[in-house]
């Protein structure tokens, strides 16, 4: 995944989903503001392990990112992969 942010229950750097925003002003708000409002975004924590000797996965995957952890979230690939916004689908099954 292009976006990494800390799982706020393993503490690791782990991918998440891309960044999502519920309408197009804060969207606009986070091109225009130097991506400072990142934190209104939305997003999910990718499957990852507890560490990196323990395999078994963390609690947190599938868990939306806390606020402060996405705030400090960062694109890999930033002029390839920019927050998206629009109508969010509804997650299912989890």
């Amino acid at each position: 995944m292009p976006w990494i942010a800390t799982c706020y229950q393993c503490q690791q750097q782990t991918g998440i989903s891309r960044p999502f925003f519920e309408t197009k002003d804060d969207f606009l708000a986070w091109t225009l503001l130097e991506r400072k409002i990142l934190e209104k975004a939305v997003a999910h924590y990718a499957p990852h392990s507890r560490s990196a000797t323990d395999a078994r996965p963390c609690s947190g995957v599938g868990m939306a990112v806390p606020k402060a952890n996405i705030l400090l979230a960062s694109s890999t690939t930033p002029d390839d992969d920019p927050p998206t916004w629009g109508r969010q689908i509804p997650r299912h099954g989890g």
